[in-house]
């Protein structure tokens, strides 16, 4: 089993590692190997390819928390629905162009009934 399309943003209810934590035990109980890359890791496949996975998505997880805790952040609620959201952003030209269209109102678009996405 292969994990893909996961782990790039931490934009879901759930903690950053619960899917792959979650697919660990699955593919345990199924007795199957699960192979994990990191983000933008290239991976061949060859029939003697062994799959054990090792924990990267802890460290960058404990990076990802290091890097937003010591750099300056901007704070913003976003409200979709009747609910609000905290995101914190990093403190850059990107950030402060997206503040510059705010307030923004728009329509997203459905992608597969598992993303939401928009083109500004």
């Amino acid at each position: 089993m292969m994990f893909v399309h996961w782990g790039a943003f931490a934009l879901a209810f759930h903690g950053w590692s619960e899917p792959i934590e979650r697919a660990l035990i699955e593919a345990e109980r199924a007795e199957v190997s699960l192979l994990a890359p990191q983000i933008g890791e290239t991976v061949q496949l060859h029939e003697d390819t062994s799959f054990p996975p090792s924990p990267w998505w802890e460290l960058q997880q404990e990076r990802d928390e290091i890097a937003m805790t010591n750099s300056l952040t901007i704070e913003l609620n976003i409200a979709i629905g009747d609910k609000v959201f905290l995101a914190r952003l990093y403190d850059n030209e990107t950030t402060h162009a997206l503040i510059e269209k705010l307030p923004l109102s728009i329509d997203m678009e459905d992608l597969y009934r598992n993303e939401k996405f928009y083109y500004l």
